[in-house]
């Protein structure tokens, strides 16, 4: 979805070469989504520096899934 909402600007610029109505009519995001984004956006950086922090799920959830596969 974030793949999304960051290249369909870039597609329409060029291959349209002039942004659609909506585009135009388009407004800014509300504060309270700024936020959530910013949030998520650190998470996602957090996690990519310090996978080992997220163990205490991945673990737990790893060994669930492989516990049909192993006698």
């Amino acid at each position: 979805m974030f793949s999304l909402v960051y290249y369909a600007p870039l597609v329409n610029i060029v291959y349209r070469r002039k942004p659609s109505i909506v585009v135009e009519e388009g407004g800014s995001l509300p504060f309270s989504m700024e936020v959530t984004l910013l949030v998520l956006a650190l998470a996602v950086i957090a996690i990519g520096l310090w996978p080992s922090s997220m163990n205490w799920l991945t673990e737990p959830a790893g060994t669930a899934l492989l516990a049909p596969f192993v006698s």
